[in-house]
């Protein structure tokens, strides 16, 4: 019994240290019941303080941090000094910035750079400096420089625009290139704020598509005081709210249980050990799933030979029209019929039961993605966002080779033996290939 003492001692503590917590607390948490987290979809970032939706009270957001949401459930934000709304992909409350996607109203977004002005009180974009090369030659730029092109909309039929960073040598360039615009200022999402990455994560090819192609911009928060403190209370893992009767944000008090006062007891011993085991667990998984991912995202970013496109899962879901077609089902996850954007209809493999290291993934991506060959379906694109895996290949429209090459009911076969000879020879070029 007396080795039991100080985890009483401890818990007794604890308890006490907590309700003085709570009695001491002079702020009116009344505010996160009126003003609670809401979505406009449920893929869509969560909107809290300091962000409110326009139909939510006033005091549950700072003035001009107002969201809407659109008809089809899009997430919306209102900037004075753009001709257009634009839609907020995700909302970073530790680190204050959003990620927005312009609208569709500016045909070549660096052709019109100087009308998209997303400066405001509120935000400021994260830029860079670039410069524009005209070259009379179309070339392929090495993955490793801060350099990429031709730009499709700028290029015309014996010029090709290509973009480069101005901290980039110019003996990595062609010499009949030349610079045609110099010390652009660049919206995108490159560098962040906070090292959540490797900086080296995002190449200067994909910083540059965000923009010209995804259409992708980060806005940062202005600080004021409002802000830091909620910037403060996100870094704690605790919410922000406001307190209308001294006017300033405020953190909320953790959430304990008054009863446990009482509760200095065997029964709560065990209880706090079986709570200690359960996190335990969670955490150990949880950082499994970082580590997975930190796999993934080390692998994608070091892999610099001719490589499938990477998508954004949202824009897989309209690739495949929310997963409407489904082609078949497997050990790995679910196959979906989808259609690019240029009108390639494609095959969109979810994998639901990816190896815990991200192995597979890995591994399908480094090998099946540097393989053209006639013999062997082609690796187009791929997604990887957080638990989320997608391998996307090109569509096989006669369907499984396992329909054709069964002998059917009544004992005919649907192939002659010169097909059949045909089909064993294509699986023995694409394995020798693959060897």
């Amino acid at each position: 019994m007396r080795s039991m003492l100080p985890i009483h001692v401890f818990i007794f503590f604890f308890l006490h240290y907590q309700l003085q917590f709570a009695v001491c607390s002079k702020h009116d948490t009344s505010f996160f019941d009126k003003c609670k987290p809401s979505r406009c979809s449920e893929s869509g970032p969560e909107i809290r303080f300091p962000y409110r939706l326009y139909s939510s009270p006033e005091f549950c957001g700072l003035p001009g941090m107002e969201l809407t949401c659109s008809s089809n459930g899009d997430t919306v934000l209102y900037l004075p000094n753009l001709n257009n709304n634009t839609e907020v992909l995700a909302i970073d409350y530790k680190y204050g910035y959003l990620t927005i996607e312009l609208g569709n109203s500016y045909n070549c977004l660096l052709q019109n750079l100087s009308t998209v002005n997303l400066t405001s009180t509120l935000y400021s974009p994260r830029t860079e400096t670039i410069s524009l090369l005209t070259c009379p030659t179309m070339f392929i730029p090495n993955t490793s420089f801060d350099l990429t092109g031709p730009v499709t909309c700028l290029s015309g039929i014996k010029s090709y625009i290509y973009v480069a960073s101005v901290t980039e040598s110019m003996d990595k360039i062609p010499s009949e290139c030349m610079v045609v615009r110099n010390n652009i200022e660049l919206l995108g999402t490159r560098y962040p704020k906070h090292i959540a990455a490797e900086p080296s994560s995002v190449s200067f090819k994909e910083s540059v598509d965000d923009f010209i192609i995804r259409r992708l911009v980060r806005l940062d928060w202005s600080i004021t005081n409002d802000i830091q403190q909620c910037l403060d209370c996100e870094n704690r893992g605790r919410l922000c709210g406001y307190d209308l009767t001294i006017n300033k944000a405020f953190c909320k008090p953790r959430d304990l249980n008054i009863k446990a006062i009482s509760a200095v007891s065997v029964t709560v011993v065990v209880l706090l050990f079986t709570a200690t085991a359960g996190v335990l667990y969670v955490s150990r998984n949880t950082n499994k799933e970082r580590e997975t991912r930190l796999r993934v995202e080390r692998f994608l970013a070091t892999y610099r030979i001719t490589k499938p496109t990477r998508y954004t899962f949202r824009e897989l879901k309209k690739v495949t029209k929310q997963f409407r077609d489904k082609l078949g089902q497997g050990g790995f996850g679910s196959v979906y019929k989808g259609e690019l954007p240029n009108g390639l209809p494609v095959a969109v493999k979810m994998l639901e039961r990816s190896k815990g290291n991200g192995e597979d993934f890995i591994n399908e991506v480094a090998t099946i993605g540097r393989i053209h060959h006639f013999n062997i379906v082609r690796l187009l694109g791929f997604c990887s966002e957080g638990t989320r895996r997608a391998l996307v290949y090109e569509f096989m429209p006669n369907e499984s080779l396992e329909k054709y090459i069964t002998v059917s009911k009544n004992g005919t076969h649907p192939l002659k033996l010169e097909k059949l000879l045909q089909i064993a020879i294509g699986i023995a070029r694409g394995i020798e290939y693959l060897h």
